[in-house]
């Protein structure tokens, strides 16, 4: 009996340890290459790259401090059965939207160059709809990820400004 209950015991173990490695190991393994994809040789990485566990349609929102003088990319990434992404870029005081990937078919890196020291909110959606794959359940958690990585700033301009492109 007793073998029984260890032997219960270390199965409940490996198969919680087993899912949390799924998320914490997300920039490790090669099924989300894509992840590993957006970071760039001559940024640098800011703050620790996050992943979560979200559902389809949940909204993760991020409130990010963005140092002045430095080019930022923000990078999210999936599998690619839980794409498009939907990313925003909010105005924390007014909640105005100052960028919606939408108009840029759900791009999945977006690039900010901030000339002063700001707060930002980044909002985003795993929408699921990737006409691929048909049979996505709405109601299964799967890791999302995001990496921030910033250069130094080149243009002498002194405004927010927002460039998109596709992790190549």
């Amino acid at each position: 009996m007793r073998k029984i209950f260890i032997i219960s015991i270390l199965f409940a173990a490996s198969s919680t340890i087993s899912f949390s490695q799924d998320c914490n190991e997300f920039f490790n393994y090669s099924k989300y290459a894509n992840c590993n994809k957006c970071i760039k040789a001559n940024y640098k990485i800011y703050l620790q790259p996050k992943h979560k566990m979200v559902q389809i349609n949940d909204t993760l929102t991020y409130n990010v401090l963005f140092y002045g003088g430095r080019d930022y990319m923000i990078s999210f990434c999936a599998d690619q059965k839980y794409y498009p992404l939907h990313i925003r870029l909010l105005n924390p005081e007014t909640r105005k939207v100052l960028y919606d990937n939408v108009k840029d078919y759900y791009l999945e890196s977006i690039g900010v160059g901030v000339f002063n020291t700001q707060n930002l909110i980044i909002e985003v959606v795993m929408k699921a709809e990737n006409p691929s794959y048909k049979n996505v359940n709405s109601t299964e958690k799967v890791c999302l990820g995001m990496i921030l990585q910033w250069k130094k700033l080149i243009s002498k301009s002194n405004k927010l400004h927002l460039k998109y492109k596709r992790p190549s």
